[in-house]
């Protein structure tokens, strides 16, 4: 049987859902609006848990309505929580870069896609710093609508400069 971590918010309650829909090992790691930091501490904390629970695939994972993400778009009325200042600053600046390149009223699935995407690439390349062995690590938003899982737009261009020749 796999053996699944995944990076969730608590907010979004996905712990039952990721348990009914994926029969596996599910093991998990919780933050607002998976606003987790990766510094040494943590990074040696996940390699340990990959080791010693033979994890073999990671995923990031927030729901379509998830607060967190929600609020760092518009209100911001968390930011006094340690921690979420950057990460709205994150959210905010993809909602606006996102805002420019793309003629949609609804940028979430775009800017959760991002903001995944870029928690993804962050995590690899600490556990390719301490020696970890190479994991599957993927992207998943859940649609509560259509009570689905479906995978991020990993190539996304959301970044402040852009230009054609």
């Amino acid at each position: 049987m796999r053996n699944h971590l995944h990076f969730i918010c608590p907010s979004d309650h996905l712990e039952t859902v990721i348990n009914d829909s994926f029969k596996q090992h599910n093991y998990y790691i919780t933050s607002p609006g998976n606003s987790i930091s990766f510094d040494s501490e943590k990074i040696s904390e996940i390699k340990e848990m990959i080791q010693e629970k033979c994890i073999d695939q990671i995923s990031f994972t927030l729901s379509d309505s998830n607060r967190f993400i929600m609020d760092g778009m518009e209100k911001k009325s968390f930011s006094d929580i340690e921690g979420l200042c950057s990460f709205y600053e994150r959210v905010s600046k993809q909602k606006a870069y996102s805002d420019k390149m793309w003629q949609i009223a609804d940028h979430q699935f775009f800017v959760l896609s991002y903001y995944i995407h870029s928690k993804i690439i962050e995590l690899k390349l600490c556990l390719q710093r301490v020696g970890a062995k190479p994991i599957p690590i993927q992207g998943m938003v859940y649609n509560r609508n259509e009570q689905d899982f479906y995978g991020i737009y990993p190539n996304l261009l959301c970044r402040k400069n852009f230009s054609l020749n």
